[in-house]
């Protein structure tokens, strides 16, 4: 918050309380995020997937990470 781009995870964005709110909704639906980037191409996404991943996985089977 107040700062420069950071990598999924590294930032204010709380998201056990995301998934936890999400969660009642019962949303299957698309989810896009704005994941920083720089010059190191695909892995830098590649790292923030592998951040993401457990919480996607988690939700859509209905439990926390």
């Amino acid at each position: 918050l107040g700062g420069g781009p950071v990598m999924l995870g590294q930032g204010d964005c709380n998201f056990d309380c995301f998934f936890e709110a999400l969660a009642p909704l019962n949303y299957r639906g698309p989810l896009i995020m704005q994941a920083w980037r720089d010059d190191q191409g695909v892995d830098v996404f590649r790292k923030q997937l592998d951040f993401i991943r457990p919480y996607l996985q988690s939700h859509l089977n209905g439990r926390t990470p």
